[in-house]
């Protein structure tokens, strides 16, 4: 058997999560010098997210949610920049990625995420080679169009299994909230824009699975002194789910392994002290454990000998991962 060695936090390769099998495994070494996390092929079975039309997907570098004017007409579009591409909102999938998941800060200030410690995936505003740099643009839009050159980008709607929250942070690391659907959506739900402008933002999701976010661009005509509204154009996301299995050496004699959990999932803890026998067995005085759909951690006793840890996910019943959007 071929293994793929991923140091610190476990990720497994999207492709094999959505179309294959995996089971995620820890090596406890001897000494404790070093811990690494492992992915092997195995008994993890994921239903993929039903993408409509097998639309093509974005799911890293630059991209931008293009706001342009033009001929008296908006133009909200989906721009590829690196291969130079443009597409129509509901024609492409802007994908985020499983290993965007992180905890919800106990930091006040980040209330409106969530919970603290709850999980939330975010595309964040710093580049990241793995993740969709994700943008705001309106390099296209001509100077003298609207008054003052701004425009503005409402949030109208959000389908989906869970909230849509879109931030950024000021100089001093305080977050200044554009978008949240966590407490409604209303005319409050809305990024100014300047004219020729680009900036880059964090967008969240609360949950994992497949979303349409309505956006409506709006500005007041610099000739006439009149609003201009474009119709809804509706975006779609697609927010994956991962494990992202970790291992931290807690004290002089525990090791804790945490794993981000779903909910309708069963999760079995399972141990080999050698690798190459291929047997597997419940790991002592720890039971299955159900998926809450938030982080789960499990405390274990190190050892003055290699010992290996496979989790075991089983789905508890029949519905998919992510339902195909409305």
């Amino acid at each position: 058997m071929n293994y793929s060695q991923l140091h610190g936090l476990g990720r497994p390769d999207a492709a094999a999560l959505r179309s294959g099998s995996a089971v995620f495994a820890l090596a406890q070494k001897s000494k404790f010098n070093f811990i690494r996390a492992i992915v092997t092929a195995g008994v993890l079975a994921l239903v993929g997210a039903a993408r409509a039309n097998d639309l093509p997907v974005l799911n890293s570098g630059h991209t931008d949610v293009g706001v342009n004017f033009e001929d008296g007409a908006w133009d909200l579009h989906v721009h590829a920049e690196e291969a130079d591409l443009e597409f129509e909102p509901e024609h492409v999938v802007l994908e985020v990625a499983g290993h965007a998941v992180q905890k919800v800060s106990s930091d006040p200030r980040f209330d409106f995420l969530g919970a603290a410690g709850s999980p939330i995936w975010v595309l964040p505003a710093m580049e990241q080679h793995d993740l969709l740099f994700l943008g705001l643009g309106t390099e296209e839009l001509a100077p003298g169009l609207f008054s003052k050159d701004t425009v503005t980008l409402t949030l109208k709607s959000v389908t989906g299994p869970g909230h849509f929250m879109l931030y950024h942070l000021d100089p001093l690391g305080n977050p200044v909230v554009s978008m949240n659907s966590r407490d409604g959506i209303d005319a409050s739900d809305a990024r100014s824009l300047t004219a020729g402008s680009h900036t880059h933002v964090h967008w969240a999701f609360s949950t994992p699975g497949q979303y349409r976010i309505g956006l409506q661009a709006s500005g007041v005509l610099a000739a006439t002194g009149e609003t201009n509204t474009s119709d809804v154009a509706e975006y779609l996301f697609e927010v994956q789910y991962a494990p992202a299995l970790s291992v931290t050496r807690k004290d002089t004699t525990t090791l804790a392994i945490e794993w981000l959990s779903r909910e309708h999932h069963e999760y079995h803890l399972q141990s080999t002290t050698d690798l190459s026998s291929g047997e597997w067995v419940a790991h002592p005085g720890v039971d299955p454990v159900a998926g809450t759909g938030q982080f789960i951690t499990l405390d274990v006793s190190l050892e003055n000998r290699p010992r290996f840890f496979r989790l075991e996910i089983i789905e508890k019943d029949s519905q998919p991962m992510n339902a195909p959007i409305p």
